[in-house]
């Protein structure tokens, strides 16, 4: 998005401020993200690792962007991911079903309607 000079939940930008109503959890860590993948980057791997995470479930915005790259770059790290569906926004739904099929192609990543469901 920077090199068309359109941001898009870039630090510092009205869009990436909190959700109103929103409160993040007292044991929640913060990783700013530079790239569509969390994992780029960040230290968000280290962190996962440092806790003993080994399954992900993704929820955010887009499907068709940066949820779709940091569930494909979580698996090649060898998280196990599932997306919960219901949680994820998209910019384009044709976009979005083009990424969940190939998420569940390349990485065998489920989408599930809710955390109940098991990975």
């Amino acid at each position: 998005m920077l090199k068309y000079d359109y941001s898009c939940l870039i630090e510092g930008t009205p869009d990436a401020e909190p959700v109103e109503g929103y409160e993040a959890p007292p044991s929640a860590t913060r990783i700013v993200k530079t790239q569509n993948s969390a994992f780029l980057h960040t230290e968000f791997e280290a962190a996962l690792r440092a806790d003993g995470v080994t399954k992900l479930l993704l929820t955010g915005v887009f499907m068709d962007g940066c949820v779709g790259l940091t569930a494909a770059d979580a698996a090649q790290r060898r998280f196990e991911v599932a997306c919960i569906s219901n949680g994820i926004g998209h910019v384009d739904v044709k976009m979005r079903r083009s990424m969940e099929e190939w998420l569940h192609q390349m990485y065998e990543i489920n989408q599930v309607q809710s955390v109940d469901t098991p990975l």
